[in-house]
This record gives structure tokens, sequence and C-alpha cells, in this order.
């Protein structure tokens, strides 16, 4: 009968947001009342400042503000990933937080080795998860896909993998293996998810 509706805010919506979005901030820098409105929260900004001070977090602490900045960023990622691109997933989100808030784009985080056993218990419930979705019943009656199918991907970016870094790194045979097995394991994962 009716067509699917695809995901997210229909244009015309988006068009009112970002029409809305762009009276608020012309209005805060070239009207009166923005003017001063800009003024009092930039006067508040820098009287709890200080009152406050500088403040100085102590090094186990750290983990935790990084943390902190992770689920941050996840709160705001991921839903607009998922809203906005058609078919978008969660892990495309998690992704794009996780480089934003990386060392390479904003740097809130950067010793990215404190924060690796997060990224592991991630791995691990993203695995969960997956086993959740799956039944017995429906892993039996496929069972040829499954295996076939997911071996065949396995081996075929396995070799890829490993034809591209004997040629291109320079990686010796059994190196470029291990790296093709690595990155073939951890691809099937993700696409599985996505």
């Amino acid at each position: 009968e009716g067509a699917a509706k695809a995901p997210g805010l229909p244009l015309a919506q988006l068009a009112l947001l970002a029409a809305l979005a762009a009276t608020v901030w012309w209005g805060l820098g070239n009207t009166a009342l923005g003017q001063q409105i800009t003024a009092a929260a930039t006067g508040l900004v820098h009287l709890v400042m200080e009152k406050v001070g500088h403040i100085h977090v102590h090094e186990g602490e750290k983990g935790v503000v990084e943390a902190i900045w992770l689920l941050c960023s996840s709160i705001i990622c991921v839903p607009l990933v998922v809203k906005l691109i058609p078919g978008g997933s969660a892990v495309l989100g998690y992704l794009l937080g996780g480089a934003i808030v990386g060392p390479h784009a904003l740097g809130l985080i950067q010793d990215v080795q404190s924060v690796k056993h997060l990224a592991e218990l991630g791995v691990v419930f993203l695995l969960f998860n997956i086993g959740l979705e799956l039944s017995i019943d429906r892993l039996q009656s496929m069972a040829k896909y499954v295996f076939g199918m997911g071996s065949a991907q396995v081996v075929l970016s396995l070799v890829a993998v490993a034809a591209f870094a004997t040629q291109l790194a320079a990686l010796s045979t059994s190196s470029a293996i291990i790296l093709g097995g690595a990155l073939a394991m951890s691809s099937t994962a993700v696409a599985i998810q996505v």
C-alpha cells in the first residue's frame, strides 16, 4: 500500500529547524537583546570561573573524565548517525564519536592506552548483542549460508589483506597472514552488526 518512510526528520522539518537555529544565532549577535543575553552569559561564565578557579584533575581521575567524554560523544553521535544517514548503524556512530574525541581531532582523549579497556568491553558487548539476536533454530536452518558464506568472507578478507600487506607494506608473509586474520575477524563482527 504505502511506501515505507525513511528514518529521520522530513526535509520540511529539517529546513524549519535550520531556519530557527539561524534566526537564533543571528538574533544573539545582531540585536540589542541578543547582545545583552550574550554579555550576561559571558559574565556568568567568568564569575563561575573566578569562584571555582583552576580545576585540577588528578591522574587517577583522568580515566573517569575520558569515559565521560566517550559517553557524551556516543550520546550525540549515535542518534545522529542512526537518524540522519539512511541505513546508518550505531556502530558507525560509535566510530564517529571515538574519532571526534580522539587525539587526532579534538584531542579530548590523549592517552589511548588508558581507554583500551573500555574498547575491549565494547567488543565483548557487541558480540554479546549479536549472540542475543541469534536463535539456535534460525542458526541451524541457515547453517549452510552462515558457515559457508561466513567462512568464505573471513578467508577472502584474510587473503586480500595479506596480499595487500605483502605487496604494498612489504611485510613478511607470516606477518601479513596474522594481520589479515586479525582484520578479517574484526571486520566480520562489525559487518554482522551493520
